[in-house]
């Protein structure tokens, strides 16, 4: 199973430039579905602009959710894809213990490959096949439950290549406009469009939690 989960604002923004300036882009409610997937993936699958706007490695701290893992290891491996190879190695975010890390990429560089090494990650690179090819070495590694966090380019690269089984999507109660703001799937459009299936809805305040499963025909009408 792979399941995509991201929130976003109500005009399909995953953050602004000015989201600073909020209280909260989303609810404790989403938080807190977003650590209990968490905790119930083998490997989370992240963007390199993801990991460079956070600051800390995604653990499984809530020990009530720590419990859904009592066979697996304390926390989710993480597999950071990036195309540029500018990653944060001295960041927070690979400096977890406990935690396997992948950097997912393309002819990675020799000061790449170094620095992998240095910090003990394994580099899987993206072959002829693509990211299908990216997903098989994951479930081939034991990896079968994958939490795609985004952001917008993993999360198009993902769609396009028709990996994506379950799309667990939070609509914020904000409009952040701006053409340099990240959607929900930034690349060109699909064709045909891919279609979703509504399974679950709950609101929480102004927030609502969506949760749709892939329809395997997709259809290229709107």
């Amino acid at each position: 199973m792979l399941s995509l989960c991201l929130a976003t604002s109500l005009d399909g923004k995953l953050n602004s430039e000015s989201e600073r300036g909020l209280p909260r882009f989303t609810s404790r409610a989403d938080r807190d579905r977003l650590f209990r997937l968490r905790a119930e993936a083998d490997l989370l699958f992240v963007g390199a602009e993801t990991v460079r706007r956070e600051n800390l490695p995604p653990l499984v701290r809530n020990p009530d959710y720590a419990a859904l893992r009592p066979e697996r290891s304390p926390h989710p491996a993480v597999a950071v894809w990036t195309r540029s190879q500018d990653l944060p190695f001295e960041g927070a975010y690979f400096g977890a213990k406990d935690q396997a890390v992948f950097v997912v990429t393309a002819h990675p560089r020799r000061m790449t490959r170094q620095r992998c090494r240095d910090r003990g990650i394994e580099i899987i690179e993206i072959g002829e096949a693509g990211m299908g090819g990216v997903v098989e070495d994951f479930r081939r590694r034991g990896y079968h439950r994958i939490l795609a966090e985004g952001g917008g380019h993993l999360a198009h690269a993902l769609l396009a290549a028709d990996l994506v089984e379950e799309l667990h999507l939070t609509l914020a109660p904000w409009v952040f406009a701006g053409q340099t703001n990240p959607s929900l799937a930034e690349g060109p459009a699909f064709d045909p469009p891919r279609r979703w299936v509504l399974e679950e809805l709950r609101r929480v305040d102004d927030e609502v939690h969506l949760r749709y499963v892939r329809v395997l025909s997709p259809t290229t009408e709107p």
